[in-house]
């Protein structure tokens, strides 16, 4: 499931601008598709909002983002950069 959304939306700015019921038949097959719709829009507006799009390297920044959950926010950052794995 994830490999197919980061191949059709690569950014938090992708993930912000999902139409959410587009989102929500995307990944109805995880269970609870609304709720979790929701927080990767919400969050991925977050990362827009607060850090001009660039996923936060440390864990008090990461847990600072709404609905925050391991998986949302780390996911946007598949790998992240050297100056981002120096901040840790």
């Amino acid at each position: 499931m994830t490999q197919e959304l980061f191949t059709r939306y690569r950014t938090p700015e992708d993930f912000a601008h999902i139409p959410r019921r587009v989102l929500e038949r995307e990944i109805h097959s995880t269970g609870f598709f609304r709720m979790k719709a929701g927080n990767i829009i919400g969050c991925a507006r977050a990362i827009l909002e607060r850090y001009k799009g660039e996923v936060p390297a440390k864990m008090a920044e990461l847990v600072s983002l709404p609905v925050w959950d391991e998986k949302p926010p780390t996911s946007f950052s598949q790998k992240p950069s050297a100056s981002a794995r120096n901040r840790r």
